[in-house]
This record gives C-alpha cells, structure tokens and sequence, in this order.
C-alpha cells in the first residue's frame, strides 16, 4: 500500500460478541441504504432507527480475541499495510482483556490509533493511559454507541493516523537530510583542515624559495656584477678588434643576465607578498633623464625615432618611488624597441584630471608589431609572452610585465594597454600627482599583499 498517495482506510474490530462485530462491521462497510442496519442497531443498543448513509467505507477485520488481533497486527505490520485504527472492547473473556490487548499492539505499532470500548464505568482512565502511551493516540467510547459516533471517530482517526504518519515520513526524510548535511559539514571542516595545511606548507615552500631565490641571486649578482665591471675596464683598454668584440659580448651578456636574475628576484618578492615601494618626492625631471640614457642608444642601434614628449603644466615633483617608476619605464620602454622594426617608440608624459585630482599619465608608443586581442590580457601572466617564437626570437623571461603591473599598482595606478595587431602598441599607466605635503611629513611604504 502506497500510504503516501492512498489514505489509510484499514480498521480492527474486536470484541467478544459476534452480535457486535456485525452490527459494526455494517456501520464502516454500508451499503446504499442502512435500515436493516438502523434496525439492529435499536435492537441491540435501544437506540431508535434513523436512516443513515455512509459515503465512506473501511477494510475492516473483525476478531473475537485479544490474541487474534495482536496476531492480525502483527501480520499487517510485516505486509506493510498497517491499521490505522483499532477498536478494542474491554472484557474479551476467556483472552487478555482490551486494556492488555492495546498495550501489546501499542508495543507493535506505536502509531495506531487506539478506541477503548465498554459498557462499564468501573475501570481507571488514568491507569490505562499509564500503560497505552501516548494519549493522544488512545479514546474511549462509552456503550451502547451509536452508527453516527463510530462512523465520525472513524473518519477523524483514519485522517489523523494519515496525518500522523505523513508527518513521521517528512520527519525521517528531514532527519536522514540533516544527517547528511552533519556528513556534508563535517566533511567540509576535515576539507578546510586539510586546505589549512596545505596553504600552511605552501606557504612556508614559498618563503623557502623565495629565500634561496634572494640568496642565490645575492650570490650570482655579487661575480657577475664583477664581471661586468672587468669587462667594462677592459674595453677602456688597447684591444684588438676581435678582442674588443669578445669583451663587448661578455659585457653585453653579463649585463642580460643580471636584468634576468633582478626580475627572477622581484618575481619571488611579488610572490611571498614582500614587494615594497618607498614613496618618497622626487623630480620628473631625473625620471625622465634615465629614461633617455638608457634608451636612446638602443633606439639608435636600431634606427628607430625615440622621443619623450612631456606637457607644460607637469609637476616639478610628484610623490613616488623613483627607483621603481623608473624600472616600470625602462621595462616597457625597452619591450617597445625590443618589439619595432621600424617607425618610432614614445614616451609621452602629461597631466589628466580625475574628479578634481590630478594624476600623471604614461604613455609607451611603439609602431610596433602589435599584440593580438585574445593575448592582450594574457601577456601579464607570469612567464608569458604573446607568442612562443617570441622568446625564441627576442628572449625574455616573460616577467618583465607582470612585475610592471604589480609596482604600478603598489604606487597606486593601474597599467593597460590598447594595441592593433601590425600597427603598433601603447601601454599606459597613470600616477596621483602629488607632493609630499599633500600626504605626511614622513615617507609612505606600500607592500604588496596576496591577491
């Protein structure tokens, strides 16, 4: 039986007097028209006969004994297909009375409900509900009844058992579900526990590398800047041409080399969180005098046009960190010439007002070869370049603009870019134009943190 979709209808009769069982068994089967039961009734309870219909009718098993009915409990239960209601006569000699019959059904089946009925007035009401729990599960029908009462406890006791037990169905499927979600929860805590750990022991790998990373750059820097330096008192030297290309060669190369190990440095810093930009006031006018040392010569060798075009009303001074808005700079300054063939590279500076506040805008121009659309926001990946032969064909780590990006950001801008694939690039980046005055007497220390 479906219970969920079909109501409940099944009922047990016992009692002792066959008489009884049938006029009962007539009121909760009727048929069309009831007077030959009307008629029993008057004979049998001393009430007068009425016609009575019935639109409902039960599945009802009679039983003459105590022991029967918990038998025919017992054999539902094991079917599925329990009864809602039962009701009991009191004294069923020579069996268990109906007091003892119900507490053995009641330990069957706690959820059938239970009519107690008697002619008698001599028994306890109290003590039986002490032993048939729960008492909203258990009633009490004073003989002689009549069709209407039964028919009506009937109805009520099917709809509340139907109720009852929908409710203990919503209530197993709740429980099974917060059981779940006790599973689920605790699964998660044993799952941020682990996450914990391992963010713990990455953690403590990262500052591990970034630590052999400092140390190993420290000691590779420390020869290779000799090296640089030799080199560079021995192209002072007489050389012969070849010689002089030799030593051109190990400076040149020592110089890349050591450009490479400060990104690989700044990447670590970036990294572990410990990239720090001290802003300080400085002059535009240096920024923009290392630029032109650094640039122009490549620029030359190259044939290509490089200019610095600044604007009238630029600040004498701005607040930054000199050191590293010069190495944004010369990064993107050097990509430009790195990427043109020919036609020009630009830097040009000038003033943009935002909302009442000025702020320094930077501007990389190149005529170069241009950076597809579907690249242009991958370039700033870390050990990414908009092309695999870019690396073959230029070098590189890669790094060179994700570190830009980050040390823009630390200074408070932020770096984009517009490109046109065979045209050419512009790379800008925007810095608040103030002085010391406008923020503290002291200078201000940004550190980077993890994203």
């Amino acid at each position: 039986m479906d219970l969920e979709k079909q109501q409940n209808r099944k009922v047990l009769l016992a009692d002792d007097e066959p008489m009884i069982l049938e006029e009962l068994l007539k009121i909760l089967t009727p048929t069309q028209d009831n007077t030959e039961l009307n008629e029993l009734q008057g004979r049998l309870f001393g009430k007068s006969g009425s016609k009575s219909k019935s639109s409902v009718s039960y599945d009802v098993c009679c039983c003459r004994q105590g022991d029967e009915a918990v038998r025919r409990v017992e054999e539902a239960i094991k079917q599925n297909s329990p009864f809602a209601v039962a009701f009991l006569d009191v004294r069923m000699p020579p069996g268990p009375d109906g007091v003892a019959t119900a507490e053995q059904i009641r330990k069957l089946d706690p959820n059938i409900q239970i009519v107690i009925m008697t002619g008698y007035s001599d028994f306890d009401v109290r003590e039986i509900a002490k032993r048939i729990p729960p008492e909203d599960k258990l009633l009490y029908l004073q003989k002689p009844v009549h069709a209407q009462e039964i028919t009506q406890f009937a109805l009520a006791l099917t709809a509340k058992w139907q109720s009852d037990y929908l409710l203990h169905q919503q209530n197993k499927i709740l429980a099974e579900n917060n059981r779940m979600l006790r599973e689920h929860i605790e699964h998660r805590k044993q799952v941020e526990k682990t996450l914990i750990k391992a963010k713990k022991l990455a953690e403590e790998m990262n500052e591990t590398k970034s630590q052999f990373l400092a140390n190993m750059s420290h000691e590779i820097r420390t020869p290779m800047n000799s090296i640089i330096g030799f080199s560079d008192i021995l192209l002072d030297e007489e050389l012969n041409a070849d010689h002089k290309d030799y030593v051109g060669m190990i400076s040149d190369n020592g110089r890349h080399l050591l450009c490479l190990i400060n990104d690989i440095l700044d990447f670590s810093k970036i990294q572990a969180n410990k990239m720090d930009v001290e802003m300080i006031e400085f002059p535009l006018e240096k920024i923009v005098s290392k630029i032109t040392s650094v640039a122009s010569l490549k620029a030359q060798e190259k044939q290509l046009d490089f200019k610095i075009n600044t604007c009238s009303d630029l600040p004498e001074k701005i607040l930054t960190d000199p050191t590293r808005l010069t190495q944004c700079l010369v990064n993107l300054v050097n990509n430009a010439i790195k990427f043109t063939e020919t036609g020009h590279v630009y830097l040009n500076i000038s003033v943009e007002d935002r909302d009442g506040t000025s702020w320094v805008r930077f501007d990389v121009e190149d005529t170069g070869c241009g950076i597809p659309a579907e690249k242009q926001e991958k370039i700033f990946e870390s050990f990414t370049q908009a092309d695999g032969s870019t690396t073959r064909k230029f070098g590189g780590t890669g790094l060179g603009l994700t570190i830009t990006r980050k040390l823009v950001e630390l200074m408070g801008g932020t770096l984009s870019l517009t490109s046109q694939l065979g045209k050419g690039t512009v790379f800008t980046f925007s810095l608040p134009a103030q002085s010391l005055s406008d923020k503290t007497s002291q200078p201000a220390v940004a550190t980077s943190t993890a994203n």
